[in-house]
This record gives C-alpha cells, structure tokens and sequence, in this order.
C-alpha cells in the first residue's frame, strides 16, 4: 500500500502525518492529503485546506472527470475529456461504438471536420496496473444541415411586395426548392421567395426544402392571404404650415394603405393640382398664390380616400415669445410680454 501524506496549518505551526490508509480513518478535516514521501512535502503555516480526495489503494482507476455528450454541426469540432485518479500512472483509449480509435491515447479526444461517419457512442477506458475501467458514454450527434429561422405566414395587400425568406445553419453550398399548395415554383434557388407586386393568384401555402453535401430539411408550412382593400391613410398631411419668403417650398406627404396600391391627385383650395400625383407635394411659396388649403385624395379600384386639410401660410412666421414674463421672487411680474408673428387669434 503506498505511502499518503497529510499536511496541515493553522496559527503558524505545521504537522506532518505518515500512514496508511486504515490509520486515516476520521482525520480527513482541515487538511491535504496526497501521494508521495513525508519528505516531498512543505509545512504551509497559516494555510487551512478542504479537499474531498478520491484515494484508490490497490483498485482500477476512478473517473473524476467523464466525457460529455454532444450536438455539433456538420465540418465542427469535437473535444472530449476525461480524467482519472489510480495509485499508479493512468493511460486512456479512446472507443467509438466499442472500437478502439486509432491513436486516440490521451485524456483529451479532439476531432476536427465532424461527419457523419463519427457520430455515435464514445467512451474511455482508463488502465492502471491496478485495474481497468469505463468511463460513462457520450452520445455525440451531428446536425447535417438545420433551420435557423422558419418561415412566417403573412397578409399582403393586393399589388404590394411578398416576401418569405429562410434562415438555415450547416455546410454550405445549400440548394433551395420552394413548393407552393404542393408544386414545386420553378426558377427560384435561394433562401428567399420575393414577389415584387402580389396578386390574388399567389395566397396560399407555402414551404422549402433545403439541401446540401450532407442531406436536406423541409422548412414550416407559411400561408400568404392577400387581400384587396379600398385606401386608408396611415400618414396625412394635416396642419397648419408656415412659408416665409424667400425659403425653399413647404413639402406635404401623405401615405395611404391600399391593395392594389392607390393613386394620388393632391388639391388646392378644392382644384386639383396638374401633375401632383404622388404621395409627396412640394408647395411653390415664391409668392403668396402658393398659399392655401391643400389635401390628397387616395383612389384604387376598391375605393378612394381624401387626407386631411393642410393649411400653408405663405409670408407668415409661427407664432414665437420674443421676451418671457419675469419672476419677481417666485411672484410673476408680467411686463413686457411680446409675441410676435402669425395669424391673429
């Protein structure tokens, strides 16, 4: 039976203790204990040590540290580890699905490039000259290719943009084929499927299936629903608007939702205006005949629209405090109020 040395420490003084194992009994307390001479170890005044010690006599190894299962991406690396504790030196052989891994003789197993070729059981058998042991088995799995992000349903407008895209993880290249109610849509191999104008012909179900090197997956099921629908405004150009001379023209923007996407014709004081017929309107404030009541009427065949009023005020300023009222010791003394600029009223 070897030797076990125990050291220990409190207050300045130090101890030394030989003995086997049968002596220990009850004494493991505020102390170190490990392999080896009395002669090999040092007195550590002042130093209080617990440790639970894994002590084998004359027994197979013992695993204080085993491997640990794992998921891994296809082309990752695996690194598994393992430690044992015996009275006598400890040599390792790695197993795959009970087959000795060539070369694999060290605590720690590291495979790089991980294919399907070496998923599966692996263990670690540790032999000292006392005896033999197992480690516990990691089950190592390797995704050949998966779905990062899925597929979204959605509601698209009538005549506005559809797009369904796919997030994937895995080995690249990947190829893509997209399946629409079942049939495959031909002349489309990416992770997106973008419809620049939807119509009513393109609602339905919708998924992918992904491939590369290593095998495939098939995304979630999306279903499009478009819808046509008369114009509604989401952004008017209502307010009142101020222009003084000589700064640049005042721009009126409005937004309507719509499916298909609408028409717009802005108008002045009730008379539509040539050539103004998008959601933005720059007022001409050069002279004063670009003042007045301006709004935008929102068409498609479903329905119209009409914005707002935006009033711009050509020659104005907005109404501004060119002197605030004074505090006379937290009483307000009002002298010399002035405001200036705006509409009376």
């Amino acid at each position: 039976m070897p030797n076990l040395s125990r050291r220990y420490g409190g207050a300045g003084e130090a101890a030394r203790h030989r003995g086997s194992l049968g002596s220990l009994d009850g004494v493991f307390g505020n102390a170190e204990y490990a392999f080896g001479s009395i002669d090999q170890l040092e007195p550590l005044p002042g130093v209080h040590v617990v440790l639970h010690v894994n002590y084998v006599a004359d027994g197979p190894p013992v695993f204080l540290v085993g491997p640990v299962s794992a998921d891994l991406t296809f082309g990752s690396t695996l690194t598994l580890t393992a430690d044992a504790c015996a009275p006598t030196p400890v040599s390792y052989q790695w197993t795959l699905n009970s087959t000795n891994l060539l070369g694999a003789t060290s605590s720690i197993l590291r495979s790089t490039n991980m294919g399907l070729d070496r998923v599966g059981d692996y263990r670690v058998i540790a032999t000292s000259g006392s005896g033999i042991a197992t480690s516990v088995v990691a089950h190592v799995t390797v995704s050949i290719i998966a779905i990062r992000t899925q597929l979204v349903s959605q509601v698209v407008l009538l005549g506005n943009p559809l797009q369904l895209t796919l997030g994937v993880r895995g080995t690249e290249p990947f190829s893509y084929e997209w399946f629409k109610d079942g049939l495959v849509l031909s002349g489309v191999n990416s992770a997106s499927l973008i419809i620049p104008a939807a119509g009513l012909s393109d609602a339905g179900d919708y998924f992918v299936r992904v491939k590369n090197i290593s095998g495939a997956v098939t995304s979630a099921t999306a279903r499009v629903t478009v819808e046509a629908r008369a114009p509604l405004f989401v952004v008017q150009p209502g307010g009142r608007l101020y222009a003084p001379r000589p700064l640049a023209p005042v721009e009126l923007t409005a937004l309507a939702e719509a499916g298909p996407p609408a028409s717009y014709q802005w108008y002045r004081d009730g008379v539509a205006v040539p050539g103004a017929t998008s959601t933005n309107y720059l007022v001409p404030t050069e002279t004063a005949a670009g003042a007045g009541a301006y709004h935008v009427i929102a068409s498609n065949t479903y329905g119209t629209a009409t914005s707002e009023v935006a009033r711009v005020l050509v020659g104005h300023v907005p109404p501004a405090f060119v002197r605030q009222p004074e505090s006379n010791h937290g009483c307000p003394r009002w002298r010399g109020v002035v405001l200036r600029g705006g509409d009376r009223g």
